[in-house]
């Protein structure tokens, strides 16, 4: 299972500071900084132990994409191509 595909079905993830993952998952996760074995270590055990918790975020939902993309489309509806 990937890391984005993760949250989506409920399931915590540790995710290191990097890049773009931060970015790339939501929900329930750990953010652990490269190169500090401790705190991923510490990081595994939280989400063996049930510990991680959602942090809020909006998971992907296709009825709000289909209602963003009707906006849009609506909008452009006045202008003729």
């Amino acid at each position: 299972m990937t890391i984005a595909k993760a949250p989506a079905m409920g399931k915590p993830v540790v995710v290191l500071n990097v890049a773009s993952l931060p970015e790339v998952v939501s929900g329930r996760r750990a953010l652990v900084e490269p190169g500090n074995p401790e705190a991923i270590a510490e990081a595994i055990e939280m989400v063996y132990k049930g510990e991680i918790e959602d942090k809020g975020k909006r998971v992907f939902s296709w009825d709000e994409c289909v209602q963003r993309y009707l906006k849009v489309y609506k909008g452009l509806k006045r202008y003729e191509l």
